[in-house]
């Protein structure tokens, strides 16, 4: 990673975790965390960095990495649920078992 990268991320970080509440209102996901937000801006400054020479996000970037962040989050807090939901569902159906296969009844 090259150093302009490095020290934008690390002033980016040291601005949110000393202004705690520009965290919460970027964040508006309960579970999203910063350390997730910071995965996404970093790949997002080296793209920047790639093109522009210039890791530096706009404001819209910043939200559009918000919104991933919070987007990836809900996908996988759904995934959970629909498998648990799965997994209730097989241990309440009742099962015959035929030339080793469980069949659910229901």
């Amino acid at each position: 990673m090259d150093i302009d990268i490095e020290i934008y991320l690390k002033r980016l970080r040291t601005f949110f975790e000393t202004q705690k509440g520009e965290v919460e209102r970027l964040l508006s996901t309960p579970g999203v965390d910063l350390d997730l937000l910071m995965e996404q801006i970093e790949l997002m400054a080296t793209e920047n960095y790639k093109e522009l020479e210039d890791p530096t996000l706009t404001k819209n970037q910043i939200l559009i990495a918000v919104n991933l962040v919070q987007s990836k989050k809900l996908k996988k807090d759904t995934k959970q649920d629909i498998e648990l939901e799965f997994l209730f569902e097989k241990e309440t159906l009742p099962i015959q078992t035929i030339k080793g296969f469980d069949i659910y009844l229901n």
